[in-house]
């Protein structure tokens, strides 16, 4: 049985929820892997359709700060098979493929692999709504005031001292 994922330092903060000492974060924060944003280009085997989305997303996770170097061939694979599924879907729609019910069935078949790869490489790069979430952190929120602080006596009202 697998414990929790260990959530960045600046998350717990932000949810309000760290008790930790300065030292205890400066120590937290220095051993947390940083992405590296620079330098990110798409791979030459891309169209150039496929670069302007590749570079179209890829300056969207990293504004996000969730996308790295290392994390290109991922995008790529992704911006790859949206083109495939996409191009299965054009198939699909013509008439002379509709009428033959097993290529139908056979483009059908491709259109779904597809459609699961690229689900799958939502979800690792953080482009689903749900992985998102995730991924985000919230913003921290301001402590609630008292509405009736100002009826509150700060001064002890002495007796028949």
């Amino acid at each position: 049985m697998a414990g929790r994922n260990k959530e960045p330092i600046a998350l717990i903060q932000a949810k309000g929820k760290s008790h930790r000492t300065k030292a205890e974060i400066a120590e937290r924060e220095a051993q947390e892997v940083k992405p590296i944003t620079e330098g990110i280009e798409p791979p030459s085997q891309l169209t150039a359709k496929q670069k302007r989305r590749f570079n179209a997303l890829a300056a969207m996770l990293a504004e996000w700060k969730v996308l790295s170097a290392t994390d290109v061939e991922a995008l790529a694979r992704y911006v790859g098979a949206v083109d495939e599924y996409w191009a299965c879907v054009r198939i699909l729609r013509k008439k002379e493929i509709r009428a033959n019910i097993e290529s139908y069935g056979e483009w059908s078949d491709r259109l779904d692999k597809w459609d699961k790869m690229c689900g799958r490489l939502e979800a690792k790069l953080g482009l689903t709504p749900v992985d998102r979430a995730k991924i985000s952190a919230p913003k921290k929120e301001e402590p609630k005031v008292n509405r009736f602080a100002k009826f509150s006596v700060t001064e002890k009202v002495s007796g028949d001292g």
